[in-house]
């Protein structure tokens, strides 16, 4: 027998190889008689029916475990598209975001670029019934080494404020010392202004924060200001003399008051005088 939404129908064999069915309501004769080849049911109306196996699918706990702690790559393509699962979507690369389950024998039943596929997880692979294997890259500690030790400003207000990550935290400026960590995926994570903020690393320094936080403008780090400023005085040229100043550390001091100065890779420099933004070039 066969279930449909409305009712139950009877199956009659008409002979090893074909059967009849009797549909009523909306089904009433699309498909009345089919016959079987090579385990698929060819109906009469042009419809093909495939066998499809019971699955039991694997609690969330165990899909997290196994797919979540890693992003993932095609081995063929190692680092051309990274892709990552949550609870219930696979996306990243040249993909669409596409819904997907695990079943209890660790399959992936998704839709890859518009072709339902099968997954199946072997000595931490993932072999798709196209013939692709993605395997597992664990990117997370890489940046975090990378963020070690830089500075960044704003780029909407260069100079207003100036962070910087120091023993796997990130403060300065107007946010509170917090923890930043990594995904496997590669993206940062922190608590900026009291709501989650997540961003990317880019390959020139900047961080693209998604939302408000905007970009991150990379600037230089304190053994980079020291190697090129340390002993260095300066004075205005209206008011020789007047205020003496030179940079300690990540600070220009002298004059008005300290301020904390931020140089970028392109000379160019920005800093806070009591309120005051003020940028300019290091010739």
């Amino acid at each position: 027998q066969c279930r449909t939404p409305e009712l139950r129908s009877k199956i009659t064999a008409a002979s090893d190889y074909s059967l009849t069915l009797d549909l009523q309501g909306a089904d009433e004769g699309l498909h009345s008689e089919a016959t079987l080849r090579d385990g698929k049911l060819f109906w009469t109306n042009g419809d093909i029916w495939s066998r499809v196996a019971k699955l039991t699918y694997a609690p969330i706990s165990e899909v997290r475990s196994i797919l979540e702690n890693s992003a993932w790559t095609e081995k063929e393509r190692p680092g051309a598209n990274i892709y990552t699962f949550d609870d219930t979507t696979v996306s990243g690369g040249d993909l669409t975001p596409a819904p997907f389950a695990m079943t209890k024998d660790h399959s992936i039943v998704t839709n890859l670029h518009g072709t339902s596929v099968v997954g199946k997880v072997i000595d931490g692979e993932i072999t798709w019934s196209t013939g692709q294997v993605w395997v597992p890259i664990r990117l997370g500690g890489d940046v975090l080494a990378k963020l070690e030790g830089g500075r960044w400003t704003q780029e909407k207000e260069p100079g207003r404020y100036i962070f910087d990550v120091k023993n796997g935290m990130v403060q300065g400026g107007d946010i509170l010392p917090t923890k930043i960590s990594a995904r496997p995926d590669g993206r940062i994570v922190a608590m900026l202004h009291g709501s989650e903020a997540i961003g990317s690393l880019e390959a020139n320094g900047d961080i693209q924060w998604v939302g408000v936080e905007g970009r991150w403008v990379a600037l230089a780090t304190a053994e980079e200001i020291s190697e090129r400023l340390e002993g260095i005085r300066w004075t205005e040229i209206e008011r020789p003399y007047d205020h003496i100043y030179t940079v300690v550390d990540t600070a220009v001091v002298g004059g008005d008051l300290p301020a904390p100065f931020g140089m970028f890779s392109d000379n160019g420099v920005c800093m806070n005088f009591d309120g005051r933004l003020m940028s300019g070039k290091l010739l």
